[in-house]
């Protein structure tokens, strides 16, 4: 059997396994003495052993079974739990994480584990065991005093073999060979099927003749199995013997095996089908007879209640071409739309809104199966505090909420890197030491808060701290020493203004550099990778209380909502939805200029007017000066501006297209979009107008001091 067809399975559920033992070693670190915890960690090592083994990988094996020997001994109280023994098992598991990188991009150089199994060979005989002397000692008695419970032979259905198997089984059994019948009955969340039968299968066939196995083995290839198989065995070994080889390997649930009765001469043998009918009737009776009514019920109930979910695991490359076919639907739905409103035909338009509606349907359980749990980034993260914690002597706790927040696949590839670099932070700058924090009367642990939620068409993703919070003043002293602002802007500045000078390339405000931050690659980093998501970051601190970013991501970046403007005449731009706060209507008195720089009152708040139809240059533009105009309130990264337009068209979903590289230095555009009349539409990025207008204003005060100073 090819096992190269299961890699990308096996790959999958290791990394689960490995992940599962973070999760584990973390729980324990915190309460050592919980066996359920101590259990699930050997358990996810023992699957992970019998998978590695049956892959090939007897490198990942070897290792899994050192780490299995080590937990065996912690769960039986034979050796105690050490942070010498963790930090032992937290480097295996890093090397498993290795490994499996290794294997995914097929490097050759692979990581080496005999150090590794060493130090967990010490670990063994060098903890001293944790029982007393007096209950080992007495452990003997208790053991003779118990009686061995009977063995009972479980009741199997005899497999019905032909004469030519019969005779060859007298031939063999006549060497000394036993006879067996073996049903293997596999776990009911086994993913690998029909790779834990052929393991089974390999295993007797190196220790023995196998007869017959039903269903057959193409079948059980192909996975044309349940849960269970049976195989008819000859081996030298006793009954116990071949239950031990089969129990060894991993997401077996049960083994049941009885002796196969195989008559010495021929003359003797029954038709096989009417002994075993002959043997399950009377059984078969009394059974009916004794459960009656009850029966019938659970023939009823009984498949209801035992339906076990079944998936299936889809390569991502797949969904996306499911979510690039369904994007063209959604295009080609409002074209259609648009036909239909050009001929009126009451039966076109009907079928059209019947379209219609099947597509949202099925663009919304493609969608819905790109979702993927954000924990898929949370869980690596404890892990990463507690390392962080011990390297830098600060005691700091974690805690997570919102871990089952859905968010798309392609979002939730890239907001590791951003969320490495907040907690970073937070550990490093934020958490105090536990003698500071003592001393300004905090409780001596730190806190990270690390959330996720879902608000409207975005996912919200925090992190928070109790920690120093930001010194406002030595931020501004930073900026002035490096020339970023003049110390006339500084004095000015609010506190926001000031925790946004954080997000500049290579600020930072540590006062060394560590491996752990302050090097001046981080915030900025985390800003320029929100944005290429279509998100917003923010930052709110409190002196001496601790920080909050907050981080506004969309659910999906294929398919958003936005609302057509119209400019000038004829030119139609996409603004989205979600960066849109309000519409007003304005007249050129609401608009104040300063240094050549329009602005309204908005709210209380003075925020910047782009006339975008002077800004994109839109030739035939024409309107009356004292005519009123409409605005677009648009915000993104904490910033408001508005955005004056000729005309709003209304609301489309439209499918977002990369630019081509032509138009790729072309700033202000976010992509494009095809409507339903088949016209492309640029969609419009509101942060880089915010900043070409930012930088035109400048540009324009800078020639007016030239001027001057030239007059």
């Amino acid at each position: 059997m090819d096992m190269s067809q299961y890699l990308g399975i096996f790959i999958d559920e290791a990394k689960e396994h490995v992940q599962a033992m973070n999760e584990g070693l973390l729980a324990l670190e915190q309460d050592p003495e919980n066996e359920h915890t101590i259990e699930a960690i050997f358990r996810a090592a023992h699957t992970l052993k019998g998978m590695s083994a049956t892959m090939g990988f007897e490198t990942i094996a070897e290792l899994t079974h050192a780490m299995e020997n080590v937990l065996d001994k912690i769960r039986h109280h034979e050796i105690k739990v050490t942070p010498e023994t963790m930090d032992t098992l937290f480097k295996c598991l890093d090397s498993l994480e290795a490994f499996l990188t290794a294997i995914t991009t097929d490097e050759t150089n692979l990581p080496e584990v005999e150090h590794l199994i060493a130090e967990l060979q010490a670990h063994l005989e060098g903890n001293r065991p944790v029982r007393s002397e007096v209950a080992a000692a007495s452990e003997p008695a208790l053991e003779a005093d118990v009686p061995a419970e009977p063995v009972v032979e479980p009741e199997v259905n005899l497999i019905p073999l032909t004469e030519r198997e019969l005779e060859e089984m007298r031939e063999e059994i006549s060497k000394g060979l036993n006879p067996l019948q073996i049903k293997v009955s596999l776990d009911a969340n086994c993913v690998l099927k029909s790779a834990r039968a052929y393991l089974v299968i390999r295993n007797l066939e190196e220790r023995g003749q196998i007869i017959k196995v039903i269903p057959s083995l193409n079948d059980l290839e192909e996975e044309n199995f349940d849960r269970s198989f049976e195989v008819v065995f000859l081996s030298y070994l006793n009954l116990n013997e071949v239950r031990s080889i089969i129990e060894h390997i991993s997401e077996i649930e049960k083994v049941e095996i009885v002796p196969y009765p195989v008559p010495m001469h021929a003359a003797q043998q029954k038709q096989p089908s009417e002994q075993a009918v002959s043997q399950q009737q009377p059984k078969q009776t009394q059974q009916q007879s004794k459960n009656g009514q009850a029966a019938k019920e659970q023939a009823n109930n009984g498949v209801q209640k035992n339906k076990v979910r079944q998936t299936v695991r889809v390569d991502i490359e797949k969904l996306d071409s499911l979510m690039n076919l369904v994007a063209e639907l959604v295009i080609n739905r409002s074209r259609l739309a648009q036909i239909g409103i050009e001929i009126k035909s009451a039966v076109f338009n009907e079928t059209i809104g019947q379209l219609a509606q099947i597509t949202t349907d099925l663009q919304s359980l493609v969608m819905k199966a790109r979702m993927v749990p954000i924990d898929q980034v949370f869980s690596r993260f404890p892990r990463m505090v507690r390392d962080l914690s011990r390297e830098l002597g600060k005691e700091i706790n974690l805690v997570i909420d919102g871990a089952d927040t859905e968010l798309d696949r392609s979002v939730v590839d890239e907001i590791g890197d951003p969320l490495i670099h907040l907690l970073r932070n937070a550990v490093d700058h934020g958490i105090e030491p536990p003698e500071v924090r003592e001393r300004q009367g905090k409780p001596r642990v730190g806190r990270i808060h690390l959330s996720a939620r879902h608000e409207g068409n975005q996912v919200v993703v925090e992190v928070s701290d109790d920690g120093a919070g930001i010194n406002y003043e030595k931020i501004k002293r930073k900026a002035i020493q490096r020339g970023i602002i003049s110390e006339e802007d500084a004095a000015s500045l609010t506190n926001e203004e000031i925790a946004k000078l954080l997000f500049k390339s290579g600020f930072s405000t540590a006062d060394k550099v560590t491996d752990v931050s302050g090097r001046g690659v981080g915030l900025d980093v985390v800003a320029s990778k929100i944005q290429a998501l279509n998100g917003t970051v923010d930052l709110e601190s409190v002196p001496g209380q601790g920080s909050t970013f907050s981080i506004k991501l969309p659910l999906t970046l294929a398919i958003i909502q936005a609302l057509l403007v119209k400019l000038g005449r004829s030119e139609v731009y996409a603004l989205p939805l979600e960066n849109i706060e309000e519409i007003i209507n304005v007249s050129p008195k609401d608009l104040k200029m300063v240094q050549d720089q329009q602005y309204i009152l908005y709210r209380g708040q003075v925020i910047p007017a782009v006339d975008l139809s002077v800004l994109f240059e839109v030739p035939d533009c024409c309107r009356q000066e004292t005519e009123k105009r409409t605005m677009v309130v648009a915000k993104t990264a904490g910033r408001r501006i508005g955005l004056m337009v000729d005309d709003l068209i209304g609301q489309q979903e439209i499918v977002i297209k990369s630019l081509d590289q032509l138009l790729k230095g072309v700033e202000g555009f976010a992509g494009a979009a095809i409507l339903g009349d088949g016209t492309v539409t640029l969609i419009l990025d509101v942060l880089e107008i915010a900043l070409i207008q930012r930088r035109l204003a400048r540009k324009s005060q800078a020639e007016k001091e030239l001027v001057a100073i030239s007059e």
